[in-house]
């Protein structure tokens, strides 16, 4: 009875696996996008050191193999103030900026003001077809 445990454990094993692994194919060919790595995103601000007011956001945004996204590609940046006051508390209204320029082949520019000092978040969102898409976050302290 013990040897028969074992091997059944043996068994289901490498089977949860597999059904596990094809669970992941069948949603990949039901949605019709394709599951892959996140694109690699780095978020820097101007002023460094951001302070209360406009502040300018550029991101690089390359795919796992350092190639740009191409011109299907909308890069979309989302930004909130952290909520403060609770640690369970939801964060405040996300909002989105307006306008995202190309500059270059892998870098996206936008302007955003920051009406306050404090902690802020913003979310680098790349949206491709066929494919997930993906948000990276970034957080920052705003100077008074």
């Amino acid at each position: 009875m013990k040897g028969f445990r074992v091997s059944a454990l043996g068994f289901l094993v490498p089977l949860l696996i597999v059904t596990a692994g094809c669970e992941r194919g069948l949603e990949e060919l039901m949605s019709g996008k394709k599951h892959e790595r996140p694109p690699r995103v780095a978020l820097a601000t101007a002023p460094a050191s951001p302070s209360v007011g406009e502040v300018v956001l550029k991101a690089t945004i390359t795919d796992e193999e350092g190639k740009a996204m191409g011109d299907g590609a909308r890069i979309r940046f989302l930004y909130w103030k952290a909520y403060q006051k609770a640690l369970s508390a939801p964060e405040e209204i996300v909002r989105e900026a307006p306008e995202v320029a190309r500059e270059g082949n892998q870098t996206y520019r936008t302007k955003v003001k920051l009406e306050t000092p404090g902690v802020w978040k913003v979310s680098v969102k790349v949206e491709r077809p066929e494919k997930e898409p993906t948000a990276t976050t970034f957080t920052f302290d705003v100077k008074g």
